[in-house]
């Protein structure tokens, strides 16, 4: 008779063995350092660097500012490796599994380029594509691109539909997206990058911009119903995919719900209803 505790079942508990971790690099250096197999995303190369020293980094009144301990081979974003560090990272997929990504892995310019290593080294995967995947670009015609990706490469979940992975499971994506309804998506004063390098992504006025990322949010949210349905008919097991937290309790920074001027950017709310 095995019994959960109701403090196991709260959102953020870390587990025993933590097969992947997509986070910011200092809270997953935290995790390994509690036995954890961290694997780890970032935004900017600046915040990343510190993680991989060999010891910590601390301010003047003696308290930690940032962990260390973390290798290239678990870092997510691709367009900050090289190909011999790529490899690495592919080489850690055991041989035979499905290779699944949520997201953010490279750049709307070398998306082709950063797939075709890692299907060189692993397996072609199946993937959703993240916010940062559509910067340098636009999000429909780096929607068109993935929709028509040769198979060699991957298979973009959108795109895809319902794909088989055994006899009574399938696996069905959607990218999602901020979508400015959790949270003070009103008066927050956060500017994401997301406005600066996606170039269909207004950074005019508040009405406007909610406006786009809830049209988002909700094209999101209906493409997951759809495929869902269909995957609930054919198997009894399924994978849902998704960049995007769907609910604010899912959406976690440094151990702690993300804030309410974070929420509107952090959590895809439609997908989530």
């Amino acid at each position: 008779d095995t019994r959960v505790s109701d403090d196991d079942l709260q959102p953020g508990t870390t587990p025993r063995t933590l097969e992947l971790y997509c986070g910011r690099a200092g809270w997953s250096a935290h995790h390994k350092k509690r036995g954890c197999d961290a694997w780890f995303l970032d935004n900017d190369r600046a915040s990343v660097e510190p993680a991989f020293a060999d010891k910590p980094e601390y301010m003047e009144d003696g308290n930690i500012l940032s962990l260390n301990g973390l290798d290239t081979t678990k870092f997510i974003h691709l367009d900050f490796l090289d190909e011999a560090a790529i490899a690495r990272f592919a080489s850690t997929a055991s041989e035979g599994s499905t290779l699944v990504i949520s997201g953010d892995l490279s750049v709307a310019s070398r998306l082709e380029e950063h797939l075709g290593l890692l299907a060189r080294h692993a397996s072609p995967p199946l993937f959703v594509l993240g916010n940062h995947d559509y910067y340098g670009g636009a999000i429909e015609p780096v929607r068109t691109r993935m929709s028509s990706l040769d198979p060699s490469l991957g298979r973009w979940l959108p795109a895809a539909g319902v794909v088989e992975l055994s006899e009574d499971s399938v696996c069905v994506g959607v990218d999602g997206w901020g979508d400015a309804r959790l949270g003070n998506p009103e008066t927050t004063p956060i500017v994401l990058n997301d406005f600066l390098r996606i170039e269909d992504l207004p950074l005019g006025p508040v009405e406007l911009r909610n406006s786009k990322l809830r049209a988002l949010g909700d094209a999101e949210a209906a493409l997951a119903r759809s495929l869902l349905t269909r995957a609930a008919r054919q198997a009894p097991n399924v994978l849902f995919v998704t960049h995007v937290p769907p609910f604010r309790e899912a959406c976690w920074h440094e151990g702690s719900h993300s804030g309410p001027d974070w929420l509107p950017f952090f959590t895809c709310a439609a997908v989530g209803e």
